[in-house]
């Protein structure tokens, strides 16, 4: 920088100095505080669990990188900050001016200068102190007279941040899910059952797109209800997909509860077509003239696939036809079956908003009948019939989407029967365990007695119900401590906990022994393992083994599987 040598410079030569004098007390303050910031950064990557939780998706290493972003953050924001707060704390104009005359090693000269120059004095003494200020500032070099201090880090602060860098990331890291997948990572049994999980979402996200190509002509009412069925079967494979990457990430809490909503609206979603189909039914049933029922008995009436949207049709052409006024049946009698066709309907909206539109339709149709307006009635029907061939529709689509479903039901299942396993410390169902045989349930080898199955179906729900350890056994992890284990090791189960098979493919292996203890006499294998798993299971919530926020479900699992219950 060139020296300040004009007489009016000297508040110029002020300015500058004052700004030079900011920078440093920013740079000053940030020095001193290096160790303290670097510290607090740490502290905030290591915060990072709290902070910016990882998410269902997000994969498991991404905990460090956010850790270590969080703390650079830390850095740079906090460094920001001291320089601001110290720059806050640059002199005054007069403080500068005095700063100058001790670089230069003047006494008050160009102070007084300046001091007089801002007064607005006049006279020969203000002259002179300002001359004698030009004169003094002629030869300063802001930059040489008031140098910055480095921002170099040395080598202890360096090492500081190494260290402090590996805790935050090592600390932030943490996650409930990354601990248990290093802990006990998915089993092959696991992985295998997550791929076959995802090739069956992909077939039923695949089976939804495959209709529109097939037909693109196809009426409104048709698009409309293979549209909505798409809409239900991409949230299935969605729902899927989400719980095998829970799988894949070691989720296994997450993913059974993925799999679980996967279960109920798959189930759900696959019964759609026979309630559909019996909505079409009674509507059918009720349209039908009492004649008809009468000559027909006790025997069921022709299948609904058709017969819904055809005697509509009928109905409206009879309402049209110039000589049915003296051949239909009483005015009376027709508004009942409406009526009875419209609640028919209308308990069919669940599942298809057709079912409303027609309930609707025969509700106008009802009313135009009552006033005696035939033509009104039979616009009415016709569009009742149209209605009627949506809802056909929409079951024959979640006909052909049943199939897919269920056996993405049967893979989730498969998926988590693989969970609990290793929940439970086993391989998982193709079975490294002590029973011999027992792969799939199935075998005659050790522990394949009906008591160890139910013992091993038992452990197997308490497994599923989060509490790993609530269950006697020989597994790899603890146990709940069972302080009458001794009088009751016959009843031990061995190797590999799984129930048998007793509920259709698709549907969770442990429900197998939900209703074993209900509706009747319970088998004399239930009746000896029963007692053994329900005073383990008092045990641990007396002595607090079980956590509290499981105690009520496990409670209430026994009293509701307790023989005679």
């Amino acid at each position: 920088m060139q020296p300040v040598e004009t007489e009016n410079s000297i508040d110029v030569a002020v300015a500058l100095t004052r700004s030079r004098l900011a920078r440093a007390a920013g740079r000053a303050l940030l020095t001193r505080r290096a160790g303290w910031l670097v510290a607090g950064a740490a502290v905030l990557g290591a915060s990072r669990p709290l902070l910016w939780p990882l998410g269902d998706e997000a994969p498991l290493w991404s905990g460090i990188v956010r850790a270590l972003g969080l703390m650079a953050a830390g850095l740079v924001v906090g460094a920001l900050g001291l320089i601001l707060a110290g720059r806050r704390r640059r002199p005054s104009q007069l403080g500068a001016a005095r700063a100058i005359d001790g670089a230069l090693g003047l006494d008050e000269v160009v102070a007084s200068g300046h001091a007089f120059g801002t007064t607005g004095r006049a006279g020969p003494v203000v002259e002179l102190a300002r001359s004698r200020a030009a004169s003094a500032i002629a030869t300063l070099d802001v930059e040489r007279s008031f140098p910055l201090p480095s921002l170099r880090p040395t080598r202890p602060l360096m090492w500081r941040v190494a260290v402090l860098a590996v805790l935050a990331a090592t600390i932030g890291a943490y996650d409930p899910v990354l601990t248990e997948a290093l802990v006990s990572p998915p089993t092959s049994t696991e992985s295998r059952a997550t791929s076959r999980l995802e090739e069956a979402a992909r077939a039923v996200e695949t089976r939804t797109e495959s209709p529109r190509r097939q037909e693109k002509r196809a009426s409104a009412a048709t698009r409309s209800a293979r549209d909505r069925g798409a809409t239900d079967s991409k949230n299935l494979a969605k729902t899927a997909r989400d719980a095998a990457r829970a799988a894949r990430r070691g989720d296994r809490s997450g993913a059974l509860a993925r799999l679980d909503a996967l279960r109920r609206a798959g189930e759900d979603r696959a019964g759609r077509s026979g309630r559909l189909d019996d909505a079409l039914r009674r509507i059918a049933e009720a349209l039908q003239p009492a004649s008809a029922s009468r000559s027909a008995g006790q025997a069921r009436p022709a299948p609904a696939r058709t017969s819904a949207s055809q005697e509509l049709r009928r109905l409206a052409k009879q309402m049209q036809s110039p000589s049915s006024q003296a051949e239909r049946e009483s005015a009376e009698r027709m508004l009942s079956r409406l009526s009875k066709a419209a609640d028919a309907a209308r308990r069919g909206s669940r599942d298809s908003a057709a079912s409303e539109r027609a309930a609707e339709a025969l509700r106008r149709a009802a009313e135009a009948l009552s006033r005696g307006d035939g033509e009104a009635a039979a616009r009415a029907l016709d569009e009742a019939a149209s209605r009627a061939e949506e809802l056909e529709e929409a079951r024959r689509q979640a006909e052909r989407d049943a199939e897919r479903i269920m056996a993405m039901l049967d893979a989730s299942g498969a998926l988590e029967r693989a969970i609990q396993m290793a929940m439970l410390g086993r391989e998982g169902e193709d079975g490294s365990g002590q029973g011999a045989g027992m792969q799939m349930g199935d075998g005659e080898g050790e522990g394949g007695s009906p008591s160890a199955a139910l013992g091993r179906a038992i452990a197997a729900r308490l497994a599923a119900m989060g509490v790993t350890s609530g269950a006697p056994g020989t597994g790899d992890g603890g146990h709940v401590p069972d302080r009458g284990r001794s009088r009751r090791r016959g009843l031990e189960p061995q190797g590999l906990l799984h129930a048998r098979s007793q509920v259709r493919e698709g549907q969770r292996a442990v429900l197998a022994i939900q209703g074993l203890g209900r509706g009747g006499e319970p088998t004399r294998a239930f009746r000896e393992v029963f007692p053994a798993y329900d005073a383990v299971a008092e045990e641990g919530i007396q002595d607090e083994s079980i956590p509290a926020a499981r105690r009520a479900v496990v409670q209430r699992y026994f009293q509701g599987i307790r023989p005679g219950h």
